[in-house]
């Protein structure tokens, strides 16, 4: 099996929707014919609930080129040491080039909304300010002042992108967390969820319009 000799190998399942859908590491622990043993992923210190014939995209971190397969799941194994996920390929595995977006620098004012504070106590969410300071096709840079911190690693949002005058409501995960900036500043990377073919026009628009204004 071409993953055979690849085993220990960082990964990355990616759940594309529901109420689990997000990014959650894992690695390559295991390969018998057809299956594929993953270390099982957690979610706030506990197994994520992943139930059989699940299909979902799994990443394998190789050096030279990102590999991804969408995968099945079958069964979770608690007998070991480490909690195991066995899956089953359900497509070819693909070697994916890495993507850099282009970035281009912005100052727009935005008001995002915290997920997991919805979650953890219903009807407790509340519209932060914050402003965003670059952007790409692949997601922005959020700034937000506030006495705590309130966006971690791994948590889903809720924000508005205005461009050309429309005011877009994006979904996204805070793919990037480093401390505190400043007294009181916090920034974030935040990863898009998705986005509307009218809003990739615009935001198109956008970062060549920046692009250009840049090197005037």
């Amino acid at each position: 099996h071409i993953l055979a000799s690849r085993i220990g190998m960082k990964a990355d399942i990616h759940i594309e929707a529901g109420l689990y859908k997000g990014h959650y590491p894992s690695s390559l622990e295991d390969v018998q014919e057809d299956r594929i043993a993953l270390a099982h992923p957690l979610r706030r210190e506990g197994l994520l609930p992943i139930y059989r014939e699940v299909e979902f995209g799994l990443f394998l971190q190789d050096e030279k080129a990102p590999l991804y397969v969408k995968v099945l799941s079958l069964r979770c194994d608690l007998s070991g040491q480490i909690p195991i996920l066995w899956v089953r390929p359900v497509g070819k595995l693909e070697k994916i080039q890495r993507r850099r977006f282009v970035r281009v620098p912005c100052f727009l004012a935005t008001e995002f909304w915290i997920f997991d504070e919805e979650l953890a106590s219903p009807f407790s969410g509340i519209w932060r300010s914050g402003s965003l300071l670059d952007v790409s096709l692949g997601g922005v840079r959020l700034q937000y002042r506030e006495k705590r911190r309130y966006l971690e690693k791994g948590m889903h949002i809720l924000f508005f992108l205005e461009l050309q005058q429309i005011r877009f409501l994006c979904a996204g995960e805070v793919v990037w967390a480093p401390p505190r900036k400043g007294e009181d500043i916090f920034e974030v990377g935040v990863e898009f969820g998705g986005m509307t073919r009218s809003m990739e026009k615009a935001l198109l628009v956008f970062i060549r319009q920046q692009e250009m204004s840049g090197r005037e």
